[in-house]
């Protein structure tokens, strides 16, 4: 079974079988898998800066690797080399990417995003004033780099969503 805040994700990334998503944060690739399932032609590029998660994830995903729809890379994002509009969707969940505005992070998503690209990030947290305080920053944070302002959307008491599409 899905951990909630990946089952949360699902419907919330809109999954088309050809999209292109870039998952941020990938741990052990559990959601990867999730995504991976709504997939045909398309593919999910799936990172973690960590080797350990990075392992666990292409073994969970062994399946969906052969057959093309998921790569799993050890890169840092601030480091990963992407294409203008590579990527219908990025998303990432409880990944503390956004602590501080980072140009060329921001600048990154701008450019992996096609016209229209969502950025969609998840939280979970049982301190939700804390979560919706978080939120606002990262709002704040996410149109300072060219993306619209953040749809919030609490998919559960403790489970928050931001959605932001490139401008």
């Amino acid at each position: 079974m899905l951990p909630t805040l990946a089952r949360l994700a699902i419907p919330r990334l809109h999954i088309e079988p050809d999209h292109q998503l870039l998952e941020i944060g990938c741990g052990n690739g559990t959601a990867t898998a999730a995504v991976a399932e709504h997939l045909t032609t398309g593919r999910v590029l799936a990172i973690d800066r960590s080797a350990a998660p990075v392992a666990k994830a292409r073994e969970r995903n062994a399946d969906h690797i052969a057959r093309g729809v998921v790569r799993v890379e050890q890169v840092d994002f601030s480091r990963l080399v992407v294409n203008e509009g590579q990527f219908v969707t990025i998303y990432a969940l409880n990944v503390n990417i956004f602590q501080a505005y980072d140009r060329a992070i921001m600048e990154t998503i701008r450019r992996a995003l096609g016209r229209q690209g969502r950025l969609v990030l998840g939280y979970g947290n049982r301190d939700t004033p804390r979560l919706a305080q978080r939120a606002e920053q990262i709002g704040a944070l996410l149109q300072s780099g060219g993306l619209s302002a953040p749809v919030l959307d609490w998919a559960a008491p403790r489970f928050l969503f931001l959605t932001a599409i490139r401008r």
